[in-house]
């Protein structure tokens, strides 16, 4: 009878060996896969082929046969590693998944890490089994309890496991961010900034001590930014300053301090630029006289071998155009600079500025233009016509005549200009322009005048000239 009844079974045990290997077949130790004989000719050795890990791949959906799986999961052993972090600092979280203690790796599996009792995070394991997540050390010293736990799956058991994150006090940075120069008796703002080297975090609230020549003159206490700002009067001079910032440290921040030398000069004086208006024509070459010394009274304390830029802008008034430089200069030994450029802008009245490179160390540049604003006076230009063609006509008869503008401020020929006399034409590119002219009959024979007129544009005035010609009687 039992003959009979394990006879009725074996189909059904087939059938289960076939559907799941994996439980049947024992792992090789030590490579975490699963290895199944391959079918071989007569005479041959059977080989060994690798297949998928031997916990399988990772799954968020379990396999209908996970109950029964789960009669014979193979168990795993999970190590966290202990580590340790400076507050601020990004450090890796790590666990090797292995078959048992001394098995092999246990590749593609999640492992997720939680920080006193907080998920920070999860990884799939690699080919060697190690899971690793990202971790930011929060602001607060002591160890932090770490706990990494595999959830098993339909082939493998769980695992986990507890180490500890220990915590280190960052170090910190005290940067320096004075200006370059500090002058005597004049308040001079020490800068700097306070920072942690972990991550580059500002540090507020804390505490620096100010040492200038090697005396402590007060503290600053460091704003949101890290940033502290502490009010200096130097008094000797001129030389350099030395100055020293000392953070003590605190319960989470290591010490550190910091130097700067500061150049050190003399007493700040008042240098004034004084210039005025300038006018001229368009195309016209102007010259801007600039003066520059210390003190209000013009001929005392020049300052030599000052560069100024001369700048013109219309920003306040309609037309409204962009600031330009038109001209540059250094000052002489009586502290003055002449300035001269040919005016191309259109006529109207722009403001003038004087940028003048005055030694910032040790003055401070204010300008003086008799409490007036200084204008640059753009005027049209004047025009010159000439004539050429026939002097001796005849009554009736219609003549050509060339006509030239010239503008008199450049000598530059004038294109798009309109002349007239009997009739009105616009001049070329080369500043011609032909008027055809009808002798009339009225004034007789004998000598006469022809008016020949330009009219006026945005940039030139008009302009007028005559030609003097001798009628003869009609040739009809």
């Amino acid at each position: 009878m039992m003959h009979d009844f394990a006879r009725g079974l074996a189909p059904t045990l087939g059938f289960l060996l076939a559907a799941y290997p994996a439980i049947e077949a024992p792992a090789k130790p030590g490579d975490g896969q699963q290895a199944f004989p391959q079918a071989t000719n007569p005479g041959q050795k059977a080989k060994h082929v690798l297949t998928t890990p031997y916990c399988g791949r990772h799954s968020t959906q379990p396999p209908w046969s996970m109950k029964f799986a789960r009669l014979k999961r193979r168990g795993t052993h999970l190590k966290a590693d202990y580590t340790v972090g400076a507050i601020g600092a990004t450090i890796p979280l790590r666990a090797t998944l292995t078959l048992d203690a001394k098995g092999g790796p246990v590749p593609e599996q999640m492992v997720q890490f939680l920080v006193d009792n907080k998920v920070v995070g999860e990884a799939l394991t690699d080919r060697k089994g190690i899971a690793q997540v990202d971790y930011k050390v929060p602001n607060k010293m002591g160890p932090k309890s770490v706990t990494a736990s595999f959830r098993g799956n339909q082939k493998c058991r769980g695992a986990l496991d507890k180490t500890k994150v220990g915590t280190l006090r960052a170090t910190t940075s005290l940067t320096w961010k004075n200006r370059t120069f500090a002058n005597k008796g004049a308040k001079t703002h020490l800068l700097a900034k306070l920072t942690r080297t972990s991550d580059g975090a500002a540090l507020k609230g804390r505490e620096v001590a100010i040492y200038v020549d090697g005396k402590q003159v007060g503290t600053a206490v460091t704003n949101f930014r890290g940033d502290l700002d502490f009010e200096f009067v130097p008094t000797t001079g001129p030389g350099k300053l030395n100055v020293k910032g000392q953070f003590l440290g605190d319960p989470l921040y290591n010490p550190i301090a910091a130097s700067d030398a500061i150049p050190l000069y003399p007493a700040r004086q008042t240098a004034y630029i004084h210039y005025g208006q300038v006018t001229g024509m368009y195309g016209e070459t102007v010259t801007a006289v600039v003066r520059i010394n210390v003190g209000r009274l013009p001929l005392r304390s020049p300052l030599p071998n000052i560069p100024v830029r001369l700048l013109r802008e219309r920003k306040l008034d309609p037309p409204h155009y962009p600031t330009r430089e038109v001209a540059t200069g250094t000052t002489n030994h009586y502290g003055i600079a002449t300035a001269s450029f040919t005016i191309t802008d259109k006529p109207m009245r722009y403001i003038m500025r004087v940028k003048a490179d005055i030694p910032i160390e040790r003055y401070d540049g204010e300008h003086d233009t008799g409490h007036l604003r200084a204008y640059l006076n753009v005027l049209p230009a004047t025009v010159e016509l000439s004539v050429t063609g026939p002097s001796i006509v005849h009554i009736g008869e219609s003549v050509t005549y060339q006509v030239s503008a010239t503008r008199t401020t450049d000598r530059q020929r004038i294109e798009n200009l309109t002349v007239c006399a009997s009739s009105c034409a616009s001049t070329d590119s080369s500043g011609r322009a032909t008027i055809r002219y009808t002798v009339p009959s009225e004034g007789g024979t004998g000598t006469r005048q022809v008016a020949f007129k330009s009219w006026r544009d945005d940039y030139h005035r008009e302009a007028s000239t005559t030609m003097t010609v001798t009628a003869k009687p009609s040739v009809d």
